[in-house]
């Protein structure tokens, strides 16, 4: 969340945390605009809709939500459509240290305060979501958040001149290989 130099703050501002998360398997039929927010809303405020993402299609919505960190981080969303629940599994994109146990951010396994009883963890590795399988195109926000968008910018346009400079050695390539032959 930005800090506003003119608001009072306020407690609670510091128990919310804006990330990202991705809900997968969702049908295209509940992507309108009334029930994203809807959703957005069982985990915290939304925050914004990655449009990029969001109307690609793959069946993962990508959605930015300020969480309340004092509650524990949910696996699935569960739906009921028509009388049907309907089970959406949760994954958090780049989620710092999280418990396994309690399903708590901010603290691992080991150190949890307060362990099940039961000793069954709540959550496991499966919630952070494997950012290698994200592509430098799918979400100019985030690529700008980290400080990426110019660094694959430049990536991209070196591939292009290297590509170019390649066809353009090719083609001289093949006029010399043309000029030897007609000479000979």
């Amino acid at each position: 969340m930005q800090a506003d130099a003119f608001k009072q703050p306020n407690l609670e501002d510091f128990y919310v945390m804006e990330i990202w998360i991705q809900i997968h398997s969702i049908p295209a039929a509940l992507r309108t605009n009334e029930m994203i927010h809807k959703i957005g809303a069982r985990f915290g405020k939304l925050i914004w809709i990655d449009s990029i993402r969001e109307n690609a299609w793959n069946d993962v919505l990508p959605i930015r939500v300020g969480i309340d960190i004092r509650t524990p981080l949910r696996k699935e969303l569960k739906l009921n459509l028509k009388g049907t629940i309907r089970t959406y599994e949760v994954k958090y994109e780049k989620i710092p240290m999280y418990c396994f146990s309690c399903g708590l951010l901010g603290h691992p396994k080991l150190t949890c305060p307060n362990p099940p009883l039961d000793g069954k963890d709540l959550v496991g590795p499966e919630l952070r979501v494997n950012m290698a399988k994200i592509k430098p195109w799918q979400s100019r926000l985030e690529r700008e958040e980290d400080g990426d968008l110019w660094q694959a910018l430049r990536t991209k346009f070196d591939r292009e001149v290297v590509t170019s400079r390649m066809q353009i050695e090719e083609a001289e390539q093949r006029k010399r290989m043309r000029m030897i032959v007609w000479l000979q």
